[in-house]
């Protein structure tokens, strides 16, 4: 027990709390702001100039492409929670993301980069997701920890199945989504129980990564134990 709360607990997790805190930081700033107070999501259509799909198009492609290069996952779904509330900012937020992983993926296959390419190694997460890729990638995308450009590029130099890696992806993406969406929108509302809430679901959403990872890697041994004695 007290093992798998020192792995909850570890730097790389409180660095994403940091993430966290300083977007809430922000995005109160901008709540409270008279200069910006009429950043509403009723308001974004006269930036965007156009109906809501025109807008919705804008946010996808501007954010995909920008996850597609290195921008962190919890800022468009912080934004489109703060802009468009908790539901639809999720569902947009993680359909721009989705599109940046494939991208990242396409740009590994470009001409020049394609050559360079990880073969299987007996390192244990390269291992896991040459034999598991779905659930290997899923526990990654759960646990909230990730980088998501590296893993985005790892997925492509490995050339990992792409259907399974997209759909864990878009699994995995959910729980830190609706974090950072209820956040937004939290804010946005000035609901406090949404900030709390998105608290509790971050340290929920390492556990099931955590747990997964666990079970995959068990799955793993057993098999390269059962390979051994053959």
């Amino acid at each position: 027990m007290r093992s798998r709360l020192s792995e909850l607990l570890s730097p790389a997790l409180a660095k994403n709390l940091l993430w966290l805190a300083a977007l809430l930081a922000v995005g109160w700033f901008m709540g409270k702001s008279t200069l910006l107070g009429h950043w509403h999501p009723d308001a974004l259509a006269g930036y965007l100039q156009g109906p809501w799909y025109q807008q919705g198009l804008i946010f996808v492609s501007l954010f995909a492409l920008l996850t597609s290069v290195g921008l962190p996952r919890q800022i468009p779904a912080f934004a489109a929670g703060f802009f468009y509330g908790v539901l639809p900012g999720l569902g947009i937020s993680t359909l721009a993301v989705l599109l940046g992983a494939a991208l990242t993926l396409l740009y590994t296959r470009l001409p020049l980069i394609s050559r360079l390419h990880l073969k299987q190694t007996s390192h244990p997460m390269l291992a896991l997701l040459y034999r598991f890729p779905f659930r290997a990638t899923l526990a990654i995308r759960l646990f909230p920890v990730g980088n998501n450009l590296a893993m985005n590029l790892l997925a492509g130099f490995a050339r990992l199945p792409v259907r399974p890696f997209l759909l864990a992806s878009l699994l995995g993406y959910l729980p830190q989504m609706l974090i950072f969406a209820l956040s937004g929108a939290g804010l946005m509302l000035d609901t406090r129980w949404q900030i709390l809430l998105a608290l509790a679901l971050m340290l929920l959403s390492s556990w099931l990564g955590l747990a997964v990872y666990r079970r995959t890697r068990r799955h793993l041994s057993r098999l390269q134990e059962a390979h051994s004695h053959a």
